[in-house]
């Protein structure tokens, strides 16, 4: 077991982390997996092109949105590589939900 000191308080966590926070902004341009444990990066996807705006999950993949580049990206979390990619959008993507 591995061990994390959370506001003063030591907590027991598994060392296999099951969950993780993706973020993406400005340069350079990527969707990056930290573990929320250390906020360590653990990987990060290719570069965008420009500014993410939007990021949304679907439990099984990652998506991104944003400009210039005007499309959406869909990203395999366990490597980080793009899987597929929208059309291009005629301005700037902004938000991104999903149904599920």
């Amino acid at each position: 077991m591995g061990h994390a000191f959370l506001m003063g308080q030591k907590r027991v966590v598994s060392k296999e982390v099951k969950q993780h926070i993706y973020c993406g902004g400005e340069t350079p341009y990527r969707v990056y997996k930290i573990n929320p444990y250390d906020m360590s990066t653990i990987s990060e996807s290719p570069a965008y092109g420009d500014t993410i705006y939007s990021l949304t999950f679907d439990g099984q993949y990652v998506y991104c949105g944003g400009i210039t580049t005007n499309k959406v990206w869909k990203i395999d979390p366990s490597d980080m590589s793009k899987v597929a990619e929208s059309i291009t959008y005629s301005g700037d993507i902004r938000t991104l939900t999903n149904d599920k």
